[in-house]
């Protein structure tokens, strides 16, 4: 079976849902300011039909509340897949993840080492506000390392590990968004195992944001693959924190 296909037909869905969703919000919002065009001047002072523009108007509102939320939903899968369909390459980097020199350009930015064994090591630095973009807010960014191939991205003994450092070391800094770049070595990429590096969180509401985006690392060939856009990013902390990867690994897009 062709996976490309599934992709495809799954990106083809998710926007006709976004297309239609918007669509039905414009429509009723040209339908409201026509009935509210008629409350005004033509009909001001008919009490039912005032009623009714009033209903119509509290109706839409509503609707368009309920909308939002649906939207934020289908964005996000729209969004990933769209990502997936456009399928950017890796790019090659200077400086790959768990050299020595990678290290010493996490300590030159700042980062801090806050756990690190034969399984994983782990990163992390609080931005005020983070470069490239505005209107963040505070940021915390993890830079975290695989060394055991076993482990997943999303694996529970790694989350728990994140939630033991967050209440020893991050404690009562308050900060708006969670930004998470995680690595793990691979000798190749291939569509088996692409996917695996594809399975992103990239929730994004307003100024607050939860983001994880896995990196594979091709030493072979002094790359590193994630998934990213040829163009639109998904948000602006998406897109800040590939910014920042290219900063920190000075990478050149290919």
């Amino acid at each position: 079976m062709d996976t490309r296909l599934g992709v495809q037909s799954k990106y083809k869905y998710y926007r006709f849902q976004r297309n239609l969703i918007l669509s039905l919000v414009f429509f009723g919002l040209i339908i409201v300011l026509t009935i509210s065009l008629f409350s005004v001047f033509i009909y001001r002072n008919d009490n039912g039909f005032q009623s009714i523009a009033f209903f119509i108007l509290l109706f839409y509102g509503i609707g368009v509340l309920f909308a939002r939320q649906i939207l934020l939903s289908v964005n996000m899968y729209y969004d990933y897949f769209r990502l997936i369909q456009e399928n950017v390459p890796a790019f090659k980097a200077n400086i790959l993840p768990f050299s020595s020199s990678f290290h010493a350009r996490l300590v030159e930015d700042s980062y801090q080492l806050l756990s690190q064994n034969h399984q994983f090591s782990i990163h992390y630095k609080i931005f005020n506000k983070m470069p490239y973009v505005k209107r963040t807010g505070v940021s915390l960014i993890w830079i975290i390392e695989l060394n055991d191939e076993n482990i997943g991205f999303h694996d529970a003994m790694l989350e728990k590990e994140i939630s033991y450092l967050k209440d020893r070391h991050i404690g009562k800094v308050i900060y708006a968004n969670e930004l998470t770049l995680i690595f793990k070595k691979t000798v190749e990429l291939n569509e088996i195992n692409k996917a695996s590096f594809q399975e992103i969180i990239n929730f994004s509401f307003h100024n607050r944001a939860v983001i994880t985006i896995p990196c594979a690392v091709i030493p072979k060939k002094k790359a590193i693959y994630l998934l990213r856009p040829q163009k639109k990013y998904p948000n602006k902390y998406y897109y800040a924190l590939i910014k920042h990867l290219f900063q920190i690994t000075q990478g050149k897009d290919s």
